[in-house]
């Protein structure tokens, strides 16, 4: 769907499906970054993400929107 804080961000937005349903919220996107992403910490501190799932080589995250 788009690099959550641009569109290089390796970190996505991810779309709604029977699966993803279970994580959004009205107060939050879910985000998708890969599981080797070198900057997950300054990602997770810089959007106060919060760690809800791993599947498919991905970290997946609920990001509080702005």
């Amino acid at each position: 769907m788009g690099g959550n804080r641009d569109p290089a961000d390796q970190c996505r937005r991810v779309g709604e499906n029977a699966y993803t349903n279970q994580f959004l919220g009205d107060a939050s996107d879910l985000v998708a970054c890969p599981s080797d992403y070198e900057g997950a910490g300054v990602f997770v501190t810089e959007t106060g993400a919060i760690e809800v799932d791993r599947i498919g080589g991905h970290i997946l995250y609920t990001v509080p929107t702005r």
